[in-house]
C-alpha cells in the first residue's frame, strides 16, 4: 500500500542504486588478485585526487614519533619494489605509509 514509506524507498536516488554496482566492481577487483592499494599506485588519476587529500605537512607533533610509520617506512626502504613492502606491512603501516605526503611518494616511486 506504500503507507510510512520515506521518497528513498519508492525513488532511490542515483547514488543508492549505483551502490551495489560499485560494490559488486570492488569485490571483482579484489578477487581477480588486485587490491584497492595496487590500483591506487597504477592509476594516475586516482594518484593524484590521493595526493591532493593528503595534509602537506606531517601527520603528527615533530616531537612525536608515529611508530607504525617509521616501521611502514623502513619496510619500503629495505624493499625490492611496491608490492613487496606492502606484502610486509601490517594494515597500520599500510595506513600510515598511504596517509603520509613523502612516503606515499617513495611508495609510488617504488618499482
Amino acid at each position: 500500500m506504500g503507507l510510512l514509506l520515506i521518497p528513498e524507498e519508492t525513488r532511490p536516488p542515483p547514488v543508492l542504486a549505483r551502490a551495489p554496482i560499485l560494490a559488486r566492481e570492488l569485490v571483482d577487483t579484489e578477487n581477480s588478485g588486485g587490491s584497492a592499494i595496487v590500483r591506487l599506485l597504477r592509476d594516475p588519476a586516482l594518484r593524484a585526487a590521493h595526493r591532493a587529500m593528503l595534509p602537506p605537512g606531517s601527520r603528527v607533533r615533530p616531537d612525536a614519533i608515529d611508530s607504525a610509520l617509521a616501521v611502514g617506512a623502513a619496510r619500503l626502504a629495505a624493499a625490492s619494489s611496491a608490492d613487496e613492502a606492502l606484502a610486509t606491512m601490517t594494515p597500520a603501516e599500510r595506513i600510515a605509509c598511504l596517509s603520509d605526503r613523502a612516503t606515499f611518494d617513495r611508495l609510488v616511486a617504488s618499482p
